[in-house]
């Protein structure tokens, strides 16, 4: 799943790579003819100092306002050189591979940085896993020596939490003391409140002998010892003749508490003397019914509660506590290893990213600042005709104003040098080898992913190494099963 989202991310960022930084701020004023000359008033200054006769008719170069003229036209020149000589310096400074050598170089280092964090994370691991597995070797061992010992080739048979057990033993307690509390309300002087506490008691004592049965004397009636075996089967027998002898007996109790509290004891004994075991009454008879059903359901829920033959389960469970501790602590282990993995491809898109961009950032600048250099020669010959254009105006106006003949030099027009403001940059040129750049990241980029995936594969099969799972079939087989089991 990750690998196909990698595939998919990294489609994308193929179709659609970073865009550089848009370089549109433009030094170049938005200026026109009639509005310069509006601000300049040429035009009228030209009839002010024409109806003065203004410059004298017979100088040479007179000062006049076509010095103006100039002044305006040579402080927008120099503005603008003075702006796009700035903008082109930026230009031709971002222009450089400095930054992309350096993401390249740190393309190059989250491999190895990968490789290095790994290592101490699996340093670090080592000792406890192996401790792991050592102790898991152990259980399987003391597993495999039980079964051959007591013959037995079947697996452990128990339910998987003993939680509920002991909820439904509680549960157990709680509904027969309710119920029977109300059997003994009825000679209880405190009602069915003293009834429910007599018959706590005898529930919990109910229960409490059923499990304890149950837990030891009849799991040992599967036994392979002949000894043990017999002994488990006389116990249990014994527990139910005991259990039924002393049921009857509280069944008895009962009867004679109702009738007489005080003296219900006794009467209980001349009864048995005179072998009269018979109860009195139906509820009698529903009060020895549900208390042996309860015992019974206890004594069913703590013997089925573990393995049926005696200490199976318990090394059974032993030996799965060992494996299930080995394998939290592989998967611990293998999610580290799948964060640091997703931490250095983290690494290498952004340095992917940051390459790209500067790439792009350096053709745009490249371009940026050759366009704008190129539009510097349209802008100044503009000003050029922008200065002839005013000029003869100025003359036009100043000569329809005049009462005497204008100066000779009214009949040619001093070019404006727009080459006294050219700015003081050269043209740029892109940096070798920028168009093969791209190609040679996107190779080394390939190259680094392939290096980390076989890199991140060999980390897995150490991980293995360490827990032996290969070099143990035994133990290889155990935990492999148990795997596919939690898998399901």
């Amino acid at each position: 799943m990750n690998t196909l989202i990698d595939t998919i991310r990294t489609f994308f960022k193929r179709l659609f790579p970073p865009a550089a930084v848009s370089h549109r701020d433009s030094p170049f004023p938005d200026i026109d003819r009639d509005s310069l000359s509006r601000k300049l008033e040429v035009v009228e200054r030209a009839k002010e100092e024409g109806a003065r006769n203004l410059p004298d008719s017979h100088s040479v170069r007179a000062a006049s306002y076509e010095q103006t003229i100039v002044q305006a036209l040579s402080t927008i020149a120099d503005d603008t050189s003075q702006k796009l000589t700035t903008i082109l310096k930026s230009f031709a400074q971002t222009a450089q591979l400095t930054n992309t050598q350096a993401y390249q170089k740190g393309l190059e280092n989250a491999v190895e940085s990968y490789e290095s964090n790994v290592e101490k994370l699996l340093l670090s691991a080592e000792p406890e896993m192996d401790d792991g597995r050592t102790r898991f070797d152990q259980c399987k061992q003391e597993l495999s020596e039980f079964r051959r010992k007591h013959g037995l080739r079947r697996r452990a048979e128990y339910p998987e939490s003993s939680i509920l057990t002991w909820a439904l033993l509680c549960l157990i307690v709680v509904l027969e003391s309710g119920m029977n509390g109300y059997f003994f309300a009825e000679g209880s002087r405190s009602g069915l409140l003293g009834g429910f506490g007599q018959a706590a008691m005898i529930s919990i004592v109910n229960v409490a002998i059923a499990a304890a049965v149950a837990l030891l004397p009849a799991r040992l009636i599967s036994h392979r010892n002949i000894g043990l075996k017999a002994f488990g089967i006389l116990t249990t027998i014994a527990y139910f003749v005991f259990l039924i002898a002393g049921l009857l007996f509280l069944t008895l109790y009962r009867d004679a508490f109702i009738n007489e509290p005080d003296g219900a004891l006794q009467a209980v004994f001349e009864s048995v003397r005179e072998g009269n075991w018979k109860p009195s009454d139906i509820n009698s008879y529903l009060f020895f019914a549900l208390t042996f059903l309860f015992a019974v359901g206890a004594f069913l829920k703590v013997l089925y509660s573990d393995d049926l033959y005696f200490g199976y389960g318990r090394v059974t469970k032993k030996a799965e506590a060992a494996r299930d501790k080995v394998l939290e602590d592989r998967d611990t282990l293998l999610s580290s290893l799948e964060q640091a993995k997703k931490q250095c491809l983290a690494e290498i898109e952004h340095f992917s990213g940051e390459i790209e961009y500067n790439v792009n950032n350096i053709h745009d600048a490249v371009e940026s600042h050759n366009q704008l250099l190129s539009q510097w020669d349209s802008f100044g010959q503009t000003l050029v005709t922008y200065h002839d254009a005013l000029v003869a105006d100025y003359r036009t106006a100043n000569r329809n104003a005049r009462s005497n003949t204008p100066p000779d030099w009214f009949r040619v027009i001093t070019p404006f040098e727009i080459s006294h403001f050219q700015p003081r940059v050269e043209r740029c040129e892109s940096p070798a080898r920028l168009s093969e750049l791209l190609n040679d990241y996107k190779q080394l980029e390939a190259e680094s992913r392939a290096t980390l995936d076989k890199m991140h594969n060999d980390k897995i099969d150490r991980v293995h190494d360490i827990l032996a799972l290969k070099r143990n079939s035994t133990t290889n087989s155990f935990v492999a099963k148990s795997a596919e089991t939690n898998a399901a």
